[in-house]
């Protein structure tokens, strides 16, 4: 009588595995699969084709039927499909695994600081990081939004803030910040008005004149003109409240009636001298 040993030999099959894993750039990620087949089984990884060996940053395990890929501090070029295989002597079986590194958004500012009134105003910014990106412009602190001053656009990796009819309000601290998943960054930067003079002063013959050119709420305020020669020293003075489109302002000072006349965009005023 011939006895027969009869050895069951069983597949390996893969019966835990992650599909997707999110990690932030930095973080330490482990990339776990549970096989299950008769001994003995070898597991690899891969990587674009390219299978991944214990490295300082890599470190791999296989335990009870266990096998795990820990990367030790996650990098952008990490990102990507993962394929693991486990193999006994019936068969091959095989799984995917997709790790998507969320990298920090970084911003980079391109704009002048400094622009002509009147003027409209283009302040671009370059963003890089995973998406999605959300992004928010403040000014001295206070958060903009699209209207008819402000025109505020989001293009593939450009965030940009357009300021139509620049004016002397419109100067200050402007910030742009981004934020994703992995954290936030920002940029800054003090818009300040150049090129065309604000005032402009005057002297024609017995009179002189000041000039106000676009002008704002802040040009509010008490305005004085003094006026000396051998014989002494006139001074008159007035107050100015803007309250809303003023283009002109000027004074005019007549020396020899000792009245002064400040005359405004469409209307006249008439003030007595204050003799300092």
């Amino acid at each position: 009588m011939i006895k027969f040993n009869i050895l069951k030999l069983i597949v390996t099959f893969i019966i835990e595995k992650p599909e997707v894993i999110n990690v932030t750039l930095g973080d330490a990620v482990s990339l776990e699969c549970k096989v299950s087949g008769t001994p003995e089984i070898k597991v690899k990884w891969t990587k674009d084709g390219i299978e991944l060996t214990p490295s300082r940053q890599n470190k791999l395990n296989f335990e009870n039927n266990l096998s795990s890929l820990k990367i030790q501090s996650t990098q952008l070029e990490d990102a990507g499909d993962y394929l693991f295989e486990a193999t006994n002597s019936v068969d091959t079986c095989s799984c995917k695994v997709k790790l998507i590194v969320v990298g920090q958004c970084k911003i980079t500012v391109n704009f002048s600081t400094q622009k002509v009134l009147g003027s409209v105003v283009y302040m671009e910014c370059k963003v890089a990081g995973s998406l999605p990106i959300s992004v928010q412009w403040t000014k001295d602190g206070s958060v903009l939004a699209s209207k008819t001053k402000y025109q505020l656009e989001q293009k593939d990796n450009t965030v940009s803030l357009e300021i139509k009819n620049f004016e002397e309000e419109d100067t200050g601290e402007y910030l742009c910040k981004i934020t994703n998943k992995a954290g936030s960054s920002d940029c800054s930067g003090a818009l300040k008005a150049k090129g065309q003079s604000h005032t402009f002063i005057g002297l024609e013959g017995l009179s002189c004149f000041l000039d106000l050119y676009s002008v704002g709420f802040l040009q509010s305020g008490t305005y004085s003109c003094q006026v000396s020669n051998d014989a002494g020293t006139v001074k008159c003075t007035t107050n100015l409240l803007v309250t809303g489109w003023i283009i002109l302002f000027f004074a005019t000072l007549h020396l020899f009636n000792s009245i002064s006349f400040f005359h405004f965009h469409r209307s006249f005023i008439t003030l007595p001298i204050t003799h300092a």
